[in-house]
């Protein structure tokens, strides 16, 4: 036997009578062929759109229902009231946005920039001009009292706040001299209106 013929005899298979290498069994990996697995990836987006479909009307439904209703009148949910205590020296009277009057009442304690503090009970005037919380005095000019009798400098108006009254861009009080101050504003300008009681006193403001 030559060396030819021996080493094609040692790399015999036992299931190759005639001598030809068999190849090695193929991995359970390699045994998908192309057509199985472009159905089985057919078969996965089916079940995913079919899952989608199912779902998607019933979780748009549930959003609408959950969605919070639109506010109708933004303004209406402002309250003037806050900030005008505990140091926090804001004003309830009217303003308007970037506007140059800021038409308020100023009470006794006069807080610095807002002038009112909603602990006070007695009001000195109705200034033309705030700031909210400027941690410092300023505006506050140009108050005007409405009264009636005779004239008093240093005359001041008691009120209660259950006839005080306040939402965006405008004002109103009825002081205990039976006075009652509607105070409003626009950009560049400011709008009083005193209505003052029956009475045989003068009228001063």
């Amino acid at each position: 036997m030559s060396l030819a013929q021996r080493s094609l005899r040692q790399f015999r298979s036992p299931r190759s009578p005639r001598g030809i290498i068999a190849p090695a069994p193929r991995r359970a990996a390699a045994r998908r062929s192309p057509g199985l697995r472009r159905a089985t990836a057919g078969v996965a987006v089916l079940a995913t759109a079919s899952l989608s479909v199912l779902a998607g009307p019933a979780t748009l439904a549930d959003a609408a229902t959950r969605a919070p209703a639109a506010v109708t009148n933004p303004a209406g949910l402002v309250n003037p009231f806050l900030g005008t205590s505990n140091g926090a020296d804001t004003f309830p009277g009217a303003d308007s946005p970037f506007g140059m009057v800021q038409w308020s009442p100023d009470t006794t304690s006069r807080p610095d920039g807002g002038g009112y503090d909603y602990g006070d009970s007695a009001i000195t005037g109705f200034s033309l001009d705030h700031l909210s919380g400027p941690g410092c005095g300023g505006e506050g000019d140009v108050p005007i009292l409405p009264t009636t009798g005779s004239v008093d400098t240093s005359a001041t108006d008691s009120f209660s706040h259950s006839s005080e009254s306040a939402q965006a861009g405008s004002y109103s009080v009825t002081t205990s001299n039976g006075v009652t101050t509607q105070l409003t504003t626009t950009t560049r300008t400011g709008l009083a209106m005193f209505t003052y009681p029956s009475t045989t006193q003068d009228l001063q403001a």
